[in-house]
């Protein structure tokens, strides 16, 4: 991306929707959502130069991932899959094939051990920015937090 001399590429992120704003307004930046955008912008910067590495090592461990769950049933180990629904979708529309991985899942893994919870309409954003609803997701899953 090519950095301008008035900063304007910085807009890009700013206004970037896929992970924000996700304030009260759901719409373009308003006041109650500039603490979310601001930081929805800081962390796609920040992740900027090593995102590529996460799609990366989705693709290059798929190998050893069945394995890897293997072990974790005959532990009885219970596992938790946090889903960004868009994001799914987009990454099925563009070759990085979550009906596969769900696949995978829910052939290895017994129902019983595993709890699948979706955030709709969610992106990898959502996760960075939505930190209290996966935290709630795994507060429940875990059974609560100790008092």
């Amino acid at each position: 991306m090519p950095v301008e001399l008035n900063g304007s590429h910085l807009l890009f992120w700013w206004l970037k929707t896929d992970a924000g704003p996700i304030g009260p307004s759901r719409m373009a930046p308003v006041k109650a959502d500039l603490a979310a955008n601001e930081q929805k912008t800081i962390d796609s910067l920040l992740q900027m130069r090593t995102g590529w590495q996460v799609k990366m090592a989705w693709s290059a461990y798929n190998e050893l991932i069945p394995g890897r769950l293997e072990d974790l049933v005959a532990a009885r180990v219970r596992s938790l899959f946090i889903d960004a629904g868009f994001a799914d979708w987009l990454g099925n529309k563009y070759g990085l094939d979550k009906n596969w991985s769900r696949a995978q899942i829910n052939g290895i893994i017994p129902q019983a051990l595993r709890s699948n919870y979706e955030i709709s309409n969610a992106t990898e954003g959502a996760f960075e920015q939505n930190a209290t609803v996966c935290a709630d997701v795994i507060r429940d899953f875990l059974g609560g937090w100790p008092a």
